[in-house]
């Protein structure tokens, strides 16, 4: 088998493109790279060893088997069969304990897996005869039980090389590439769907959190820092366990497995829990085969502290057989199906997993060698806690790696020592009940009553005498509701630390603190308290369900009527009708834009001051209905009496509160026709073509691939129709006697689908003609003062296959006028002209005077005065960023432009949306944060500043209409080292910062600038800042019969301003396209920055609790 060329590169296996996002993510933690590490004492031939070692490669392409990207995704690509050398092993005679430091140097080295199969071979001398041998590999090539196939097979081929004979090795007949196409096969023919779904039934009600008690506070978010704990089981326990277990008929496994859950329940109290087990995954024609077949399958065990044994031995050898015929079901797919929101200090769904592999490796494996396996500690976790159970002979070992951020090495110790008791109880006696179960450790039977006495009465007295600790009675205290009068009791008895049914807690196990027959109790709704007694005598204790300060204040309740009013206009702001108050906001498409609007829309109707914050803080649409009424009860009470009201007095009531029409306007505002002046938020871009003139820096193009019989007649007619709706689709702009510029709006006006028909041309003729048309399109620019300031082109590629190519001045139309008016318009009026079907939109929209009217309107309000304070307080002091350049700035300014591309893979694009639902955050504030981090060390300016486009419609009426209305927003942040330390804290500011804008969007930057000073930054046309765009998957834009790809903006060799950031969230992953001035830079700093871009974004998301980058320079 040789290289395979780039169009036979076979796509990677699932696990191989989650292992991969991890170590994308984290690069220098080497989670999954995996190990065997073995002390060879005897005399051993470092040729053969590496002749044996060249011939496995040989026969398996998993050791041959690289991981590139290619096109955004990861593929499965072989090399040529490479030759393993051992030269010139290290000398460690005398001093293991070195050997050892270096086996785990080596074996924690990242794998550059994209060009160099992720295998490593490596021999260390321990003296005469004596060596270590390390097999290092990445876990995306190969697992444990491929490593142990190799070595058996390892086993046979050593003596005939010894000898000089050619190994007789059964033939390869299969490779993992083969899985690989065999498993996609099954996952796209749907048959597996109908287990997955019973699979995700199953476990959806199970809770998704292990509680088990932490030794110290849990991090934000899961990091990679562990240790590795080994401790032998008592000598000579497998013969009893193969005994018990086949007396019960189940396996050796199940009967771990039941132990395990034992304990977990005894030291969480969770009577239902999730434990991952791992699957061998390989199917039989496959078991020969070396890959990485092994996969992680979530349990769901159900534990009662008075289930016995014997039960939960029974239901351990269910649950298992029925996962295990579900093991092809890639574990990503449960876990995105069954999880709607993610805790991110937790791994999703599974915390602890259970390992008990029936690998052993014998002594004698190696001809001529003694080989015992030797264990390298390692500095990671991938788990709260991950047991592997390792048999030797008639023995056990446990190698528990775990997360020592949160757990200490004693406890870890504690925890297998009940977990050896909680098995030898089951086996002693399979009817006694779980909580029944006596838990010890290996060296005792029991703490000494004294150590346990002191100890909580020491926590007694430290607990009474913390000011919010339990409760303490007064000899005048009242007792019931009644105030009827009690007595206080002294009752001389010792302390003690109790599970629920009374008996005293094993050292290790968290109870209750009673002082004799009392409960130590805390203040009604402080919670409850639970110790435990540490394996060193420390007691530690916490409170259990403390009360959580919520936005809305205490003692809020939902609000039924304020929930459906918030349900609705989500409805219709997300254009989804299935919207419920269980939904999260974001999870359900929501972000900064919408959210703005949501908080203005129910501001402007309550009449009440509602922070957007409360969207992040509360995204479950009925925690922000709470919110709300907690700060505003009386707008939710208001509310639930309108919803009494008959028609008839609803009716009644919207008359007595009319005012007299136009009672305290300024006719002049009043009157729309009257509105001819450029709004505020068309005057940057009428000034940017006073600079340059007909060119193509004001052109916005998109490009849309369709599919299907498009109808030509009616998209022209649909198009034509929404002209005839959209006053701004028939305005032009010219200069006025006063030398002002102003808008005229004509009656009526037809606009052509133009038509180029390029299914004559053979395809590279057709593709480069395509090319020169979109082009054409983006790069032509238009004069405001003639109709049209639209064009449409579709471009005929083949009988069913068009490129639809559509333009317009900025002047008339802004991003979100054309996703979210435009198309769904066209698409609605098409529908009706093609199929004779649906409906027009139902209703005209005001016209964009009206919208020019009401901002003018709303200029003279106490709400645009509130913003403009905002503002001025934001800019005050404000540094103007400056970037290095690679060039002098020219004296004028030049709009010559060109842009860089960069696409991050899909496993990026999801784990940032992953990500930002469990912050609470958008995807727009996490690229905001990376961004803003990528400037600070750029420039090494601590204030950073961003602009931001925002849509800026005021109200509903608003969203409808055609035009430009965008406004920018100025997102400042400060990076100093005193305010910000770590990414989270940057991302913390950010989403403030965000938050704080969007609620002051629509008070004109280029006047708050000028308050500031800063007028000339966007007013002079030179555009020497950074722009940060982010925009979603969904235009809008559907026709009926055909399926319409998604589109792209299309780039043209203009720019603005120095830099224009936009992330485009595309089918293909998060593409990061950057707008450049090509007066200023050379295209390969730009590609620097936009690859320091798309660092910062995986930093951020890997590890928020980093340390911010300080380093001047791109890197």
């Amino acid at each position: 088998m040789t290289n395979v060329p780039p169009a036979d590169l076979l796509p990677a296996a699932p696990v191989q493109e989650q292992m991969w996002l991890v170590d994308k993510l984290d690069p220098e933690a080497a989670v999954y790279n995996e190990h065997l590490v073995f002390r060879l004492t005897g005399p051993l031939s470092v040729p053969a060893l590496e002749a044996g070692f060249t011939l496995l490669v040989s026969r398996h392409t998993a050791l041959r088997t690289i991981l590139p990207v290619h096109r955004g995704g990861l593929r499965q690509c072989l090399v040529d069969p490479w030759t393993v050398r051992l030269d010139a092993p290290p000398d460690f005679s005398g001093r293991l304990d070195e050997a050892v430091e270096w086996a785990r140097a080596l074996i924690e080295e990242p794998y550059s897996s994209t060009v160099t199969p992720p295998v490593r071979f490596a021999l260390a001398r321990l003296g005469q005869d004596d060596h270590l041998l390390v097999l290092g590999f990445h876990h995306a090539v190969m697992d444990a039980g491929a490593a142990a196939q190799l070595l058996e097979e390892l086993a046979v081929a050593m003596p005939a090389i010894l000898e000089g004979r050619e190994p007789q090795l059964p033939p390869v007949t299969a490779d993992y590439l083969d899985f690989t196409r065999w498993h996609g096969k099954l996952l796209d023919s749907g048959e597996l769907d109908g287990e997955r779904h019973a699979w995700v039934e199953e476990l959806s009600g199970a809770p998704h959190t292990l509680p088990i008690p932490e030794d110290r506070p849990r991090p934000a978010t899961k990091g990679s820092r562990g240790s590795l704990a080994v401790l032998p089981f008592p000598a000579g326990i497998v013969p009893r366990l193969r005994r018990f277990s086949a007396r019960h008929r189940v396996t050796p496994f199940h009967t771990l497995l039941a132990a395990v859950t034992a304990v977990l329940h005894r030291h969480t109290r969770a009577d239902d829990m999730v434990v991952g087990i791992c699957g061998d995954g390989r199917p039989q024609e496959y078991r020969e085969v070396v890959g990485p077949f092994s996969c992680m399958i979530p349990v769901r065990m159900r534990a009662p502290g008075d289930l016995r044994f014997a039960d939960l031995l029974a239901a351990a050898r269910d649950v298992t057989l029925t996962a295990y015929e579900r093991q092809f079901i890639p574990f990503r797919q449960v876990v995105n199906e069954t999880l709607e929101r993610r805790d991110p200090s937790r791994n999703p769904l599974v915390q602890v997993v259970f390992n008990a592999p029936p690998l052993h490796f014998r002594e004698d494996t190696l001809p001529g060698l003694e080989m015992r396996t030797v264990h390298v500690p390692r500095g990671r976790s991938r788990f709260d806690l991950l047991f592997n159970l390792e048999w030797h002979g008639d023995d056990i070992v446990a190698a528990v790696e775990y997360d020592s951020e949160i757990f200490e090495a004693g406890t870890v110790r504690r925890f297998v020592d009940h977990f050896v008791s909680a098995m030898e109880a089951g086996m002693a006696d399979p009817s006694v009940t779980l909580d029944d179960i006596r838990l010890t450790g290996r060296a005792d039977t029991g703490p000494p009553r004294v150590t346990v006495e002191a100890a909580a009465a020491d926590a007694a007295h430290r607990v009474l005498s913390t000011p919010a600790g339990p409760v303490v009675l007064r000899a005048d205290d009242g007792a019931g509701e009644d105030g009827e009068r009690g007595e206080v009791v002294s009752v001389p008895a010792p302390p003690a630390i109790r599970e629920p049914n009374g008996a005293a807690a094993p050292r290790g196990l968290e109870g209750t603190l009673f002082t004799g027959p009392h409960e130590v109790a805390l203040p009604e709704g402080d919670g409850a308290l639970r110790v435990r007694l540490m394996e060193d005598g420390r007691l530690l204790w916490r409170v259990l369900n403390e009360p959580q300060a919520r936005a809305g204040g205490a003692g809020a309740s939902r609000s039924p009527a304020l929930e459906r009013r918030i349900v609705e206009l989500c409805r219709e702001l997300l254009e989804d009708d299935t919207i419920v108050a269980e939904d999260d906001f974001f999870a359900v498409g929501g972000h900064s834009m919408v959210a703005a609007r949501l908080v203005q829309t129910l501001s402007e109707e309550f009449e009440a001051e509602i922070p957007l914050l409360f969207v992040f803080e509360n995204p479950e649409l009925h925690e922000l209905s709470t919110a709300i009424a907690g700060r505003h009860p009386d707008v939710a009470a208001a509310l639930e009496e309108l919803e009494r009201l008959t028609p008839e007095e609803l009716a009644a009531l919207a008359e007595e509160e009319r005012e007299p029409e136009g009672a305290d306007e300024d006719p002049a505002a009043r009157d729309s026709s009257a509105v001819d002046g450029l709004g505020a938020a068309e005057e940057p871009f009428w000034l940017m073509e006073q600079f340059a003139p007909g060119s193509a820096v004001n052109t916005l193009t998109l490009s849309f691939r369709i599919d299907g019989p498009v109808d030509l007649p009616s998209l022209e007619w649909a198009l034509n129709q929404a002209v005839a709706r959209q006053e701004i689709l028939r305005t032009t702009y010219h200069l006025g006697p006063d030398h002002t510029p102003h808008r005229e709006v004509h009656d009526a006006h037809t606009v052509t689908v133009e038509v180029a028909d390029l299914r004559g041309l053979d395809p590279s003729e057709r593709t480069a003609a395509l090319e020169h048309l979109t082009a054409v399109q983006a790069e032509t620019g238009y004069d405001v003062s003639v109709l049209p300031l639209i064009r449409t082109t579709v471009v005929r590629l083949a009988d069913e296959e068009q490129q639809l190519l559509l333009s317009c001045h900025h002047l008339v139309m802004d991003y979100w006028a054309v996703t979210r008016v435009l198309f769904p318009e066209i698409s609605a009026f098409y529908r009706v002209r093609s199929t004779g079907q649906g409906q027009p939109p139902d209703k005209e929209p005001v016209s964009f005077r009206d919208v020019m009217a009401a901002e003018r309107r709303w200029r003279a309000t106490p709400a645009a005065e509130a913003q403009e304070r905002y503002w001025r307080r934001r800019l005050t002091g404000l540094t103007e960023l400056t970037l290095p350049t690679d060039f002098p700035r020219p004296a004028a300014p030049s709009f010559d432009g060109a842009a860089v591309h960069r696409l991050a893979p899909e496993a990026v694009r999801d784990a940032v949306h992953r990500f930002a639902a469990e912050r609470r955050v958008t995807p727009f504030i996490v690229v905001a944060t990376a961004l803003s981090a990528v400037l600070h060390q750029w420039s090494g300016h601590e204030d950073v500043q961003l602009l931001t486009p925002c849509e800026n419609r005021l109200d509903l009426a608003a969203a409808d209409v055609m035009g430009a209305m965008v406004n920018l927003l100025v997102l400042r942040l400060d990076l100093g080292e005193g305010r910000v330390r770590t990414w989270a804290d940057l991302l913390g500011q950010a989403r403030d910062v965000v938050a704080g804008a969007y609620a002051n969007q629509s008070y004109p930057a280029g006047e708050a600038l000028r308050a500031a000073g800063l007028d000339a930054l966007i007013a002079s046309g030179r555009g020497s800042y950074v722009t940060l765009n982010v925009f979603q998957a969904d235009s809008g834009f559907t026709l009926e019969g055909c399926r319409v790809h998604q589109g792209r903006i299309v780039a043209d060799p203009s720019a603005s301003t120095d830099l224009e950031v936009s992330t485009l969230i595309v089918e293909d992953g998060l593409l990061f396209d950057v707008k450049y001035r090509t007066a200023l830079w050379e295209r390969s700093t730009v590609e620097r920055f936009a690859a320091a871009c798309e660092s910062a974004v995986t930093a951020l998301i890997t590890d928020p609790d980093a340390e911010l980058p300080r380093v001047r320079g791109l890197l």
